[in-house]
C-alpha cells in the first residue's frame, strides 16, 4: 500500500473506531511493508486482537495483545460493546 493510497482510503472512511481500528492496524502494516499479525503469528499465541484476559482484581476482559503488551493494554469490557 502506498501512502497516497493509504491517506486516500482512510481520509474517506466514515466508521466507529471497533469498526475500522483492526483494518487500520493492518493497513499500517502494508504501509510499511512489515508482516501483518495473522501471518506473522496464524495461532495468535502472541499478536492477536481482542485475546480474552483476566484482571486484577478478578473479573473478565479483552484486549490487543503484542510483544509489549502489559497490564496497561488489557480493557475491562469489550471496546466495541453496545
Amino acid at each position: 500500500m502506498t501512502p497516497t493510497d493509504f491517506i486516500k482510503k482512510w481520509q474517506a472512511a466514515d466508521l466507529k473506531e471497533c469498526s475500522a481500528s483492526q483494518a487500520h492496524f493492518l493497513d499500517h502494516c502494508g504501509l510499511l511493508d512489515i508482516e501483518d499479525s495473522i501471518s506473522s503469528d496464524p495461532r495468535g499465541d502472541w499478536l492477536t486482537f481482542e485475546r480474552g484476559a483476566s484482571k486484577t482484581p478478578g473479573g473478565e476482559g479483552s484486549g490487543t495483545t503484542g510483544p509489549r503488551a502489559s497490564s496497561a493494554t488489557t480493557k475491562s469490557s469489550h471496546a466495541c460493546s453496545g
